[in-house]
C-alpha cells in the first residue's frame, strides 16, 4: 500500500488511509471531467447533458462510500455551476437557485450534486439504522458528513415529519 494504492470492493486504500485524500481525488476527477467535456466540439446543451448523466453519477459513487464533507461537495458544485452557465450561455451572476429551482418559471432539468449527495447519505444512514443484519444494527453507525450538515440528524428529522404526517 505504501507504493501503490489497493482497490477493494470499489474503495481505494493508499498509505494515508484518510478519506480526505479521496476527497481531493474526487475533486480532481470532477475538474478533469469538466475540462474533457469542455474540449468537445458539441453544443453547450449536449455538454450539460453529458455532465448531468455521465459525470455526476460517476462522482456520486466515491462521494457516497468515502467520508467526505459537504464543503468539498459544494466546492465541486461551484465548478459544475461555472461550466453549466458557460455552456448554456447564462450570465455569471445567475445563482444556483436559478439553475436548480423547481418553483421558478424557467425550470431546468438539472439536479444539484449537493442535493444528490445529501439524499444518498440519508438513504445510506437509513439503510444502516434499519438493517435486518443484527451486526450492522448493533454498531449504530453514524456517517461523517462534515460540520455543516449531518445525515443522522436529517434522517431523524425526516422520520419525525413522516410520523407527524401519518398521525394527522
Amino acid at each position: 500500500m505504501s507504493e501503490e494504492p489497493v482497490k477493494i470492493l470499489g474503495r481505494w486504500y493508499n498509505s494515508s488511509l484518510k478519506d480526505t485524500e479521496q476527497g481531493k481525488l474526487v475533486k480532481q476527477m470532477a475538474e478533469e471531467g469538466l475540462a474533457t467535456i469542455n474540449q468537445t466540439k458539441l453544443q453547450g446543451k449536449f455538454k450539460v447533458w453529458i455532465m448531468q448523466f455521465m459525470l455526476i453519477p460517476k462522482l456520486l459513487w466515491p462521494l457516497q462510500i468515502y467520508e467526505i464533507g459537504l464543503n468539498a461537495v459544494e466546492g465541486i458544485e461551484k465548478k459544475i455551476n461555472k461550466f453549466t452557465r458557460k455552456w448554456l450561455g447564462l450570465p455569471p451572476g445567475l445563482t444556483s437557485v436559478g439553475l436548480y429551482s423547481r418553483a421558478a418559471k424557467l425550470k431546468l432539468p438539472l439536479k444539484a450534486i449537493t442535493e444528490e449527495f445529501q439524499a444518498g447519505k440519508v438513504r445510506l444512514q437509513h439503510m444502516l439504522t434499519y438493517s435486518h443484519d443484527t451486526a450492522v444494527k448493533a454498531i449504530s453507525a453514524k456517517l461523517k458528513t462534515g460540520r455543516k450538515w449531518k445525515a443522522s440528524e436529517e434522517t431523524k428529522r425526516a422520520e419525525e415529519i413522516a410520523k407527524s404526517s401519518r398521525m394527522s
